[in-house]
């Protein structure tokens, strides 16, 4: 009797914790319009997830199409001091016209993540 009282204390907290987000992963859409790389992967036009589960300065981005990860990239988050009103996104334009994804931005979000990668670029443009 006494071994059922404990466990169900422990599952009473566990459901707290994880109600309370203590630890839920957090995410955003990702709208493609054309097809770009991130890392070494090329991903096609589409909308994707990206999740991430850290709060730090350094996160890792899992971009997810489905139910599978196509890609885990490292990025920096930069706390903003307004929410971003939309989904936004930096991509640099390579001197061969590939095109890498550099930064989002998550509507209703103050976080700016930057992947960490280094294309050789010409040019960047701004996508909302």
């Amino acid at each position: 009797m006494r071994t059922s009282k404990i466990f169900t204390g422990l599952f009473g907290s566990l459901a707290i914790l994880l109600a309370s987000g203590a630890f839920a992963a957090q995410s955003g859409e990702l709208h493609v319009n054309s097809p770009l790389e991130i890392q070494h992967q090329r991903l096609p036009a589409g909308d994707y997830r990206v999740r991430w589960e850290d709060t730090g300065v350094n996160v890792e981005l899992k971009i997810i199409k489905g139910k599978k990860i196509l890609e885990t990239v490292p990025a920096s988050v930069t706390i903003l001091n307004d929410v971003s009103a939309g989904d936004t996104v930096v991509i640099i334009v390579n001197h061969d016209g590939s095109r890498n994804l550099s930064q989002i931005l998550f509507a209703g979000k103050r976080l700016l993540f930057t992947l960490k990668q280094a294309p050789n670029s010409t040019n960047v443009s701004r996508v909302n």
